[in-house]
């Protein structure tokens, strides 16, 4: 933080916090910390650090900068960014995508199913995938959304976790019923 008490090293969002911090009553005022006592990371970066930054001695490469800002840091992570992707970009994705798999799936429909099958039926077949596929997203991504908020209940169906697979041969069986 650029407003630091040089009595303690803390670190204070602004100069009237600061200025607040320094004019404290003497029994409430901060203890001095002993030269060369490494900082609290959490306090943010340091005036010297700043300093530093702002000028760019001595700063030429990726660990330059992490071991002037972590100089506690065994390790340095690569320097390479890769960005968080929120679920709303994820979901947007399917969404715009949506027109490419069915005509992916109408064209794979094709190629497995005999010429007899006219295209009404492979159409209806397509509609039916489409939907098998709209409900796995939906269901993929309550579950991650379930994970983001600590739901610990990883069952989406509203009922037992049961696969579709069990839920056809339930139904045709008569068991479950």
């Amino acid at each position: 933080m650029p407003h630091q008490c040089q009595r303690c090293k803390v670190g204070f969002p602004t100069e009237k916090a600061l200025y607040d911090h320094l004019i404290l009553p003497k029994d409430e005022m901060c203890d001095t910390v002993p030269a060369g006592t490494p900082r609290n990371p959490e306090d943010g970066i340091s005036e010297d650090v700043d300093r530093t930054l702002a000028s760019g001695n001595g700063i030429r490469t990726w660990d330059d900068l992490w071991r002037l800002i972590f100089p506690m840091d065994d390790q340095i992570p690569s320097s390479d960014f890769h960005p968080v992707i929120e679920l709303a970009e994820v979901e947007q994705q399917f969404d715009e995508g949506q027109e490419a798999l069915k005509t992916h799936l109408q064209e794979t429909l094709r190629l497995f199913i005999p010429e007899a099958i006219d295209d009404a039926y492979r159409n209806f077949l397509t509609g039916q995938l489409e939907l098998v596929f709209e409900a796995h997203k939906a269901n993929t991504i309550r579950k991650c959304l379930n994970r983001i908020h600590g739901s610990t209940n990883n069952d989406t169906t509203g009922g037992e976790n049961i696969s579709p697979e069990d839920k056809r041969r339930r139904s045709s069986s008569g068991a479950g019923n």
